[in-house]
């Protein structure tokens, strides 16, 4: 919104003197989509620094992400985020309709229905077995759409238990609640059955907004496909990434890590001269007597 003066992460303006339009974007990075245009904001740090730091820190709640499709490279920075909005979209799905087609189906009713298998008929009545063996079609979510969700919400249940092994405390809870919304997920999808062959390759018939989103973040999911913040040929829906939180998050990981077993990195409140503060880096020494951090210190980020 044009000079306004409420809180926002993307700001445009423009003065009397100005040829074009200024965009400000507060603490965020990734892909804005305006029309025809696509803006790539990257974080002020090298990329590759920046991605390092992020794979430590990603808190897939925290993407933003939006509706149109835009070009971007692959990568596997911010998997975590992509796992997050195909969950978010494919509970939108299970809480409004899967898709169903019609699939033949064979059966024994005790009435008639589709077509007869009319020899077999004969040989029922013959025996006095009121049957009509027949052919039918039915409509059914054992589909190749509600195929590929399950798979990748069986796929996103498995990864974020293994994210959560594999960096330890950092965002464990996030971490567990995700895998655990996956499992239901894939339990609520039990009558689509298990991937087939050719079903990620699939043509999509007509769907829902709701489902068309679903599906194509979950072939992305069993693809493997992160974002980049570079332009590519990977159609992705948009995304902002708040950075504050998710660098602070990524340095204290990092020097837990690195800073070996007895020494812990965290955020905590601390006191001093009667003046209450909030350190990003708190650090202290586990079985240390005193109540005061070794050290405390400040996270910035800058070119």
């Amino acid at each position: 919104e044009p000079n306004s003066s409420k809180a926002s992460v993307i700001k445009v303006g423009r003065e009397p003197e100005d040829l074009g339009w200024r965009i400000q974007v507060g603490n965020a990075v990734g892909v804005i989509g305006v029309g025809d245009l696509q803006i790539n904001v990257l974080p002020k740090i090298g990329e590759n620094h920046f991605n390092y730091i992020a794979g430590m820190a990603i808190n897939p709640s925290r993407l933003r992400f939006g509706q149109d499709n835009w070009g971007v490279a692959q990568d596997s920075a911010f998997l975590p985020a992509v796992w997050n909005a195909f969950i978010e979209s494919l509970t939108t799905t299970l809480r409004a309709d899967l898709h169903h087609e019609y699939v033949e189906t064979s059966d024994d009713p005790p009435y008639v229905r589709g077509r007869l298998d009319i020899r077999r008929v004969v040989i029922n009545l013959a025996r006095g077995q009121m049957n009509f063996p027949a052919k039918f079609d039915e409509l059914s979510s054992d589909n190749s759409v509600n195929r590929v969700l399950r798979a990748a919400a069986e796929y996103v249940s498995r990864a974020a238990s293994s994210f959560v092994s594999r960096n330890g405390e950092l965002d464990r809870g996030v971490y567990e609640a995700l895998s655990a919304r996956a499992a239901e997920s894939a339990y609520q999808l039990l009558e689509a059955g298990p991937l087939r062959t050719g079903d990620l390759d699939a043509e999509l018939p007509r769907l829902a907004v709701h489902q068309l989103r679903a599906v194509n973040l979950a072939r992305h999911v069993l693809s493997g496909i992160g974002r980049s913040l570079q332009v590519g040929d990977t159609k992705v829906t948009c995304f902002l990434q708040p950075t504050p939180d998710l660098i602070e998050d990524g340095v204290r990981a990092l020097l837990d890590a690195k800073l070996g077993e007895g020494i812990s990195v965290k955020k905590k409140r601390r006191a001093a001269a009667r003046l209450d503060f909030n350190p990003d880096l708190v650090i202290e020494v586990d079985n240390e007597p005193s109540d005061e951090p070794n050290a405390t210190g400040d996270v910035k980020y800058r070119i």
